[in-house]
């Protein structure tokens, strides 16, 4: 299926954003960036809030690139192998460090189907 990979990452940062506004997940941190507008609230001190603002943030940035990955496909150009690789390499780190995580459920499998793909591309 043309555009699969962007599909899939456009998914998952959907799913990443929505599991970051989840309310039994980070309510009370949010709760705390309403209270005080938002300015200032995230610091290396406190995990929670850290992980609360990444959720949300990475989120449009995967779907961001799911989109634009979405239109080199669909439009019959070859897939980077560069991308394929970098995506391989910061899932695969991502995995290791935090392995019952998105890393290894989302994005590890599909840095390796991307990487599967643009290599047959290549080799084709």
């Amino acid at each position: 299926m043309q555009g699969i990979h962007g599909i899939l990452l456009v998914f998952t940062g959907i799913l990443h954003i929505m599991f970051g506004f989840m309310p039994v997940v980070y309510q009370r941190e949010w709760q705390w960036f309403v209270r005080y507008k938002l300015w200032s609230q995230v610091g290396l001190e406190n995990d929670r809030a850290m992980a609360a603002f990444w959720f949300v943030v990475a989120g449009p940035f995967m779907i961001m690139i799911g989109l634009l990955l979405y239109e080199l496909e669909t439009a019959g150009l070859d897939l980077p192998l560069s991308f394929g690789i970098l995506f391989f390499l910061i899932s695969g780190i991502g995995a290791i460090m935090s392995p019952r995580s998105g890393f290894t459920l989302l994005l590890l499998p599909q840095s390796i189907y991307y990487l599967v793909d643009a290599l047959q591309k290549l080799i084709i």
